[in-house]
């Protein structure tokens, strides 16, 4: 029988260490791309809220908050209705759903607010008072955490 020559030789241990730690480091980078991709996330859009209208005559509408999102702050949100095309001013009071006044909207500014990070909610109630409220007008409000929400006067 013939006997097969062993072949002891191989890669060297300095290329084989040298392959190892390429390995390491290409998966290491694959992982890092892998978790950062996951981790980073653009921010959610601003949701508006979701008005109806519950009653109208011709100065004063009443508005009903069907939807407010979390985030969603009475502080620094500004009312406006557009009447025949043209902004104006308006006043408004501002109540939660058991009918407990929240605050006053005054010439342009909440006041008698409980606090600064005083929420919409849902079921919360806005009359809004103008010179004039027409069919056909139109309510926007905006502000923190919810962006510009409009709404049509029917």
């Amino acid at each position: 029988m013939k006997k097969i020559p062993a072949n002891d030789g191989g890669v060297s241990p300095v290329i084989a260490t040298i392959l190892m730690v390429a390995i390491t480091v290409v998966l290491a980078a694959v992982l890092y791309v892998m978790v950062m991709g996951m981790t980073t996330s653009t921010p959610a859009p601003d949701m508006p809220l979701g008005l109806n209208q519950q009653a109208r005559n011709d100065t004063s509408v009443t508005i009903l908050i069907s939807k407010a999102p979390t985030t969603a702050r009475v502080y620094a949100s500004t009312l406006s209705i557009t009447h025949d095309g043209n902004p104006s001013g308006v006043n408004a009071t501002l109540y939660y759903a058991n009918g407990t006044v929240v605050a006053h909207y005054v010439d342009g500014d909440w006041v008698d607010l409980p606090d600064n990070e005083t929420h919409y909610q849902n079921g919360m109630l806005i009359q809004v008072t103008a010179s004039a409220v027409a069919h056909g007008d139109y309510i926007t409000i905006a502000g923190d955490g919810f962006g510009i929400s409009k709404m049509t006067i029917d």
